[in-house]
């Protein structure tokens, strides 16, 4: 009876034995998961910090190129101070041509009239 029980004992021994050894090697991983656990949480983080500062940088540019799109289409569609005047400028000579064909046509006609003065 006391060999059944030694043994029984035993049994129980090298069972406790083997579960504590279980028990300490699931305490050793699940310390390594947590510590890997943590490493991706921070490596997570620190990428949704990456992904929203380049959605806010995408944010920024797309908003310049906008005004940028609508300065030049500004720029393009309204003639600059230079070409205004580069008009006016166009149209003041066509007029003074003009006048002074008509001046030159005048003063043709007047010298044919004191031409034909002296003749007579």
């Amino acid at each position: 009876m006391y060999k059944d029980l030694e043994s029984k004992i035993d049994s129980l021994l090298y069972d406790s034995n083997f579960l504590t050894n279980r028990c300490h090697s699931l305490i050793k991983e699940l310390s390594e998961i947590k510590e890997e656990k943590e490493i991706l949480q921070n490596k997570y983080d620190e990428s949704r910090k990456i992904i929203q500062i380049l959605q806010d940088s995408h944010f920024e540019i797309s908003e310049k190129q906008r005004e940028l799109n609508r300065k030049q289409k500004d720029i393009i569609s309204k003639p600059s101070e230079m070409q205004n005047e580069n008009m006016l400028l166009k149209k003041e000579v066509e007029t003074l041509k003009n006048d002074l064909t008509g001046f030159i046509k005048s003063t043709a006609k007047l010298l044919k009239i004191l031409y034909l003065r002296r003749l007579r």
